[in-house]
């Protein structure tokens, strides 16, 4: 009787225990999902059509166009407030046939642009406000300016972020993304025989400096097949990539902090050369990372190089140990690709010492999977 209380007692238990569990599980779910609906709210506010904004001391017909989105929407009085997810497009228009006036995508972070009615004029805009909550958001501008191929000013709270050429449609595009605490855009024509505009910058270089590693600085591969992580600074908006170091077969492509890259074919040491550009099409300094494709240079199970198999050589071991594709390669020292206790009996054959003229060439097992 007994032995079947404490059978019951222990399912009991194992019940709660399973149903604490569940709550457990879903309470984390539901507050992890409610903190990404909050940080990344949902477009709820959405225009098939081209809508009319009434505001005050509009001196011309403003409309929100179609395909336009926002999470949030308040016009009031001589101010238009809109709040706008991450990857989404919100644009407002004017004129007759209607043509963009500003077109803003954010990306990385929620935005709220404000807009008003003074800084609206002759169906163009000359003022804005942009402010994020999210330090790392960025958003991508187009602006419409009254003439095509014309140099215009831009500023950030009165300091000049660039000054850019418009199009031939009579558009200006850029990028910006150092931080959106209350930012005020502002875009004026620059006025020749007035003060000379800035002439167009190259990217700011990021504090530890632009930079591209192959497999995080990795000295060898054995495939073709590598990751690039590449740093710039926060006005960067292009790159290009290339093995040439003149980049003479490169294609400008929108910047990112890593990229798949295949090798060239053939065996030695490879190097990939990157360039960023800025949002006026000016670049960087080159920059370079090279490592070694199917071929090392070890010297048996010493793996420090210093002459000696010792406990320094073990503890490279152990570090690396059951690893496929060690950062040092020569902790693979039989080269079956992983370090395992193969090569751990290799370092106890050839302790405590190792002639200091013995070094060889290894050659890779490359595979064809590239």
């Amino acid at each position: 009787m007994i032995d079947k209380i404490k059978t019951i007692t222990l399912r009991k238990n194992k019940d709660l225990t399973i149903i604490l569990t569940c709550f457990f599980i879903v309470f984390v779910f539901c507050s992890s999902y409610y903190i990404w609906v909050k940080a990344n709210p949902a477009a709820t506010v959405q225009f098939p059509d081209n809508v009319k904004v009434e505001l005050t001391n509009l001196t011309s017909a403003l409309y929100i166009l179609s395909g336009s989105e926002c999470s949030n929407l308040n016009v009031s009085g001589d101010t238009l407030t809109a709040e706008i997810p991450t990857d989404i497009t919100f644009t407002l228009g004017s004129g007759s046939p209607v043509h963009n006036v500003l077109r803003i995508t954010p990306s990385g972070g929620t935005v709220d642009l404000v807009l008003r009615g003074i800084h609206f004029s002759g169906e163009y805009i000359t003022q804005w406000t942009a402010s994020s909550s999210v330090p790392t958001a960025q958003i991508a501008f187009l602006v419409q300016v009254p003439l095509a191929n014309t140099r215009y000013i831009i500023k950030v709270n009165d300091a000049t972020l660039d000054s850019l050429e418009s199009n031939t449609s009579g558009e200006i595009t850029f990028t910006y993304s150092n931080g959106f605490s209350d930012k005020v855009f502002t875009i004026t024509q620059w006025v020749p025989g007035g003060v000379a505009p800035p002439a167009p910058l190259p990217p700011t270089p990021p504090p530890e400096g632009f930079s591209i590693l192959i497999n995080d600085g990795a000295a060898y591969t054995n495939t073709r097949n590598v990751e690039l992580k590449l740093t710039a600074g926060f006005d960067t908006v292009n790159m290009a990539i290339s093995e040439k170091a003149d980049l003479s077969d490169a294609l400008q492509e929108p910047y990112a902090v890593s990229k798949d890259w295949t090798l060239s074919e053939g065996n030695g040491e490879k190097t990939v050369y990157a360039k960023f550009y800025s949002s006026s099409g000016q670049p960087s300094s080159v920059v370079s990372d090279s490592i070694i494709l199917g071929v090392r240079l070890c010297s048996g199970a010493d793996l420090n190089f210093d002459t000696l198999v010792d406990l320094f050589d073990f503890g490279i071991l152990v570090y690396f140990w059951s690893d496929t594709d060690p950062a040092n390669t020569c902790a693979d020292i039989n080269i079956d690709g992983i370090v395992d206790l193969v090569d751990f009996g290799t370092m106890i054959y050839e302790w405590p010492e190792l002639d200091t003229e013995d070094y060889h060439n290894y050659d890779y097992n490359l595979q064809d999977n590239y």
